[in-house]
């Protein structure tokens, strides 16, 4: 394990700059631990990943980071138009309603 702390968020940003640098882009989690492995634990790259969250240079969405606009910017990459930069929060499925066997199926007692 080398011997000083490097810059965590340079070297997360580094990963959005090399594999997603455009709005919309996303990576998922266990992609970003895969890309992230240098000697140290993915929890060290949980408070960096929380300050871009913090800009507003990402957005987590279930398990998956995805760039907005901002984050494109600073990331040097290619911006959306106005009104469609923020990914929209997964939407709700609407519930099913349970469902009967036919009668003909039903067990009776």
């Amino acid at each position: 394990m080398p011997s000083e702390k490097p810059d965590f968020v340079q070297m997360v940003i580094d990963v959005f700059r090399e594999h997603a640098p455009n709005a919309r882009d996303s990576i998922h989690r266990g992609i970003l631990r895969l890309l992230l492995r240098k000697g140290w634990s993915f929890e060290n790259f949980l408070g960096p990943l929380v300050t871009l969250e913090e800009r507003g240079w990402l957005v987590l969405q279930d398990e998956t980071y995805v760039v907005t606009n901002a984050g494109a910017q600073a990331f040097g990459g290619k911006t959306v138009p106005t009104g469609e930069s923020e990914p929209s929060p997964a939407k709700a499925k609407p519930p099913v309603p349970p469902t009967k066997p036919p009668k003909g199926k039903r067990r009776e007692p």
